[in-house]
């Protein structure tokens, strides 16, 4: 028996190119699995998505060492993230009828669901960073004197946060013209950005090489320069994004706690920070829908911001959102969180299931960490990867 054929394989950011295997090669394999004979399991037949912040990772003992999982699970199966049939699927068809021994009422094949490319929509409106964290609900945030994991947040009726984001917030800190700010003893799970008075001091991520820098996994004790105009009292936010968890491999060898954990300290000036609100950024379905009070769009981003867009739909299809110029962050489709796109790609793009959207208005909200656009085009096709 054989458990896990692997009829393709699954991608990770960063990587250059949508990972697939010739279907010559696949057949070749499944028929000499055939014909041994032997039984066989298809991982994957159907790869879907990674819905919402699901996605997996995994680790490698080479940099980088943690590789998270894209959104899109297309995996070069034999039906395409969409379901739709590919060589692959008929030549799996035709390899398995020949070597089956019982007879089997093969029913019809489902029909192809139609594909939309519905007209680009223009960003309607916006909610600057402090505005997100003012709608954040009182159980979600908590007061600690030293930074949790997310995990251990008494949020969620003391279960935790699973997923998302974590934001660290001191409101009265003493920053000269040029302050440092220290992760000791720690890093980060997985990736941070650092704010000064709503004002992102981290750069853009676009490159693994940034990855042995401040703000990620790969390095403790990492330093960042605040460079501020004058000295003063300053906001400062330290917002975590949860990557994904690694769901491969033994225990030992992997940490699944996301945040800062608890022997991290935080240093300004070699001086420990203490006093933290530490704030759940959970993005639920109810919360997103909740949001209200949009502000006029502004062409200069300092923090991370979500985003409004209407789609008006006579007869809903299935589409793909075409992310490409954006950054990174995650789309919401009438509440309903779609996942994660990334500029450093392989895949730029988001599956929208026609059974998603709904005849008439359909609300989108873009949660963008670094780069916007005025507008979200759409298109009838997948980009898993470079043209």
């Amino acid at each position: 028996m054989v458990m896990e054929y692997w009829s393709g394989w699954f991608d990770h950011w960063f990587e250059k190119q949508h990972h697939t295997t010739s279907v010559e090669a696949f057949s070749d394999v499944l028929e000499r699995i055939l014909k041994f004979p032997a039984s066989v399991n298809l991982y994957m037949f159907h790869g879907g998505t990674n819905f919402g912040f699901h996605n997996g990772a995994n680790i490698q003992d080479e940099f980088p060492h943690y590789l998270a999982d894209v959104t899109s699970y297309d995996y070069d199966a034999p039906l395409t993230e969409t379901g739709d049939y590919t060589n692959k699927y008929y030549a799996c068809k035709h390899i398995v009828a020949k070597y089956n021994k019982v007879l089997t009422k093969v029913p019809s094949s489902p029909v192809v669901s139609k594909k939309m490319a519905y007209k680009p929509i223009s960003v309607t409106g916006q909610l600057n960073f402090n505005q997100i964290i003012d709608r954040i609900a009182p159980e979600d945030r908590t007061k600690s004197d030293s930074v949790v994991h997310m995990e251990k947040l008494p949020v969620n009726n003391g279960n935790g946060q699973s997923y998302g984001f974590v934001l660290y917030r001191h409101a009265e800190v003493a920053v000269r013209v040029n302050s440092t700010l220290q992760i000791k003893n720690g890093a980060f799970y997985d990736m941070g950005i650092v704010l000064l008075d709503g004002e992102r001091k981290t750069e853009k991520l676009t490159s693994t090489s940034q990855l042995l820098q401040f703000g990620y996994w790969e390095t403790k004790n990492a330093k960042l320069s605040l460079i501020s105009a004058s000295y003063g009292t300053r906001t400062l936010d330290i917002l975590v994004e949860n990557w994904g968890r690694v769901n491969f491999g033994v225990h030992a060898t992997f940490d699944q706690r996301k945040g800062l954990l608890e022997n991290t300290k935080i240093l300004l000036d070699d001086e420990e920070v203490t006093g933290w609100e530490i704030v759940s950024l959970q993005f639920k379905s109810k919360w997103v829908n909740s949001l209200d009070a949009w502000g006029p769009v502004s062409s200069h981003m300092t923090a991370p911001t979500l985003f409004l867009a209407t789609l008006q739909v006579d007869t809903p299809y299935d589409t793909f959102l075409d992310m490409r110029g954006w950054g990174r962050g995650a789309v919401f489709i009438n509440g309903f969180n779609l996942g994660r796109y990334f500029s450093a790609g392989p895949t730029h793009s988001l599956y929208i299931p026609a059974p998603l959207l709904k005849t008439g208005t359909n609300h989108i909200v873009v949660f963008e960490l670094f780069t916007a656009q005025a507008q979200l085009v759409f298109t009838d096709k997948p980009i898993l990867g470079p043209e």
